[in-house]
């Protein structure tokens, strides 16, 4: 697996454009990945730390953990799919 750019915890969503946001839940296990373009399309731009500890499953409520920050459209290869990018782990599992 690649090694991450450095990442800087004051880090705003437009400084990963072209990056996804990982988020599972640890109740229900449900997984999400979001483009960062799509989260910018008119909404203030913000500190991807504050986003990543707001998130929340939209099946059950519960905080998101773990929130990773992806290079590619996912994070573990599988399924003859490419191969995965990097990826740092923003809030860690629960």
């Amino acid at each position: 697996m690649p090694h991450p750019p450095p990442f800087n915890t004051n880090d705003r969503l437009s400084d990963w454009p072209l990056c996804m946001i990982e988020a599972g839940c640890p109740k229900c296990e449900k997984r999400t990945v979001m483009p960062i373009s799509a989260m910018l399309r008119g909404k203030p731009d913000a500190r991807i730390m504050d986003v990543a500890r707001r998130l929340r499953c939209d099946r059950c409520g519960v905080h998101a953990a773990p929130v990773f920050l992806c290079e590619g459209f996912h994070r573990q290869g599988g399924y003859g799919g490419p191969s995965p990018g990097w990826a740092l782990e923003l809030v860690p599992s629960r």
